[in-house]
């Protein structure tokens, strides 16, 4: 009986049988395939050109002061652990005090977008501080953001419903056209919405299997909202499955 269940754990890859694996990995070569045929398919507008030359100034001004950069990887550190390693209500109350005042003064800059947050130029630093264009690195960005999305939906679905239905799930987001259009684009969207999805899908989970990761559906949240104002949406549908 051992032997068996050796053979039927080897047929499993991360909780999924290995076939199911392989049309995973199909479906992300496929989707992944898809938005690169579409880079540059379409011309960049105001708002693309806006995100992604700030993105660019940001690397450029981390690249010249590295000590910034290093303060603001402690600072991100800082929040996560203070949020969801070791809560702490004290830290958590600061933040949001510096959060509310950044979002004042990102609104009145007129360095930065007037109408969206900054995260989205901010994730596009660091690739051009690699050496990628960056338009190029809205891309990339924008693909890992559909990957996130994906993923998100197959464990939800796998969660709420079974392995067949998170297989479709992440085909359709992978493969679905509205998707592929962003991700092959310089938008701020797909980055936000993934967040979000992945923050409420998180909540969803974690409510259910484990309470202690709801600090993180929280972060996933809280850098959406950093990426596009219009993710509070998320609020309401926490709220709504609360009171269910």
């Amino acid at each position: 009986w051992s032997f068996l269940d050796s053979e039927r754990n080897e047929k499993k890859f991360l909780g999924i049988e290995k076939n199911k694996f392989y049309i995973l990995l199909m479906l992300i070569f496929l989707g992944v395939a898809l938005r690169a045929y579409f880079f540059n398919s379409t011309d960049i507008t105001w708002d693309e050109a806006f995100h992604i030359m700030l993105g660019y100034k940001i690397g450029a001004i981390l690249s010249m002061y590295p000590i910034i950069a290093i303060g603001l990887v402690a600072a991100l550190l800082t929040v996560i652990y203070f949020s969801a390693v070791k809560p702490n209500t004290k830290a958590l109350a600061l933040f949001l005090v510096v959060a509310l005042a950044a979002v004042y003064l990102f609104s009145i800059s007129p360095v930065l977008h007037p109408r969206h947050p900054p995260l989205f130029s901010i994730a596009i630093a660091p690739l051009t501080m690699l050496g990628l264009a960056p338009l190029a690195a809205a891309y990339v960005i924008n693909t890992l953001s559909a990957l996130l999305m994906a993923f998100s939906a197959f464990f939800l679905a796998k969660k709420l419903f079974n392995h067949n239905a998170a297989i479709f799930a992440f085909a359709f987001i992978m493969l679905s056209p509205y998707n592929i259009f962003y991700s092959a684009s310089a938008y701020i969207t797909p980055l936000a919405d993934s967040l979000m999805f992945a923050g409420i899908a998180l909540f969803f989970i974690a409510f259910e299997k484990n309470r202690d990761w709801i600090p993180y559906s929280g972060l996933l949240l809280a850098a959406a909202f950093y990426t596009r104002y219009t993710t509070l949406m998320a609020l309401p549908v926490i709220g709504i499955y609360l009171l269910l």
